[in-house]
């Protein structure tokens, strides 16, 4: 969903953002309409000599999940977030870098995903976790355990759920995302 340019920020949140504004119906009456703002996140499809980086984290108030390297998205530079967050949350680093895709969440929310590959990724420093608010425990997968555990796992971000689930199921997808994370051609 975009938000209307006419839409009118009626509260500034933390996270999220909440506009308003007066949308014409069909048969000519106006009504109004809501819809949250929030900022983009990336996500981060990292792979090193020991295979596939997934990551269990704990957050305060949460129980652990699974998820990939990612976190928002804070300048204009998004290929910048996706190195930093990479770093932080791993250690990590790489000089092999390719755009995926963009993802829109959906319903009633401006909020996009942009999710890029990372190969040969190499450890460069340690951990930077958010100092009480986070804790990361990484696991390196081969590319058939990585989709069946993200899959069927604890994963809290349901669109990369989603995504995974529709590359485990389709032989091809399988195949093309083996391909693009590997870089076999």
């Amino acid at each position: 969903m975009k938000i209307p340019e006419n839409a009118k920020l009626v509260h500034k949140g933390i996270i999220y953002d909440v506009y308003n504004w007066n949308q014409e119906l069909f048969d000519g009456s106006k009504k109004i309409f809501e819809g949250l703002k929030r900022r983009p996140a990336v996500q981060v499809f990292a792979v090193g000599e020991e295979g596939i980086i997934l990551l269990e984290e704990e957050q305060p108030g949460q129980e652990s999940y699974l998820s990939i390297p990612g976190g928002g998205v804070d300048s204009d530079d998004v290929l910048a977030c996706a190195k930093r967050e990479l770093l932080e949350e791993t250690g990590f680093d790489s000089d092999d870098w390719t755009f995926w895709k963009k993802l829109e969440l959906g319903l009633n929310i401006e909020f996009y995903t942009y999710y890029y590959i990372a190969r040969n990724c190499r450890k460069t420093g340690n951990q930077s976790l958010d100092k009480g608010g986070e804790k990361i425990k990484i696991k390196f997968m081969q590319f058939d355990d990585f989709l069946e555990t993200l899959k069927n796992g604890r994963v809290r971000n349901e669109a990369l759920q989603a995504m995974i689930t529709s590359i485990k199921c389709d032989k091809n997808k399988a195949k093309e995302f083996s391909n693009l994370l590997f870089n076999f051609k």
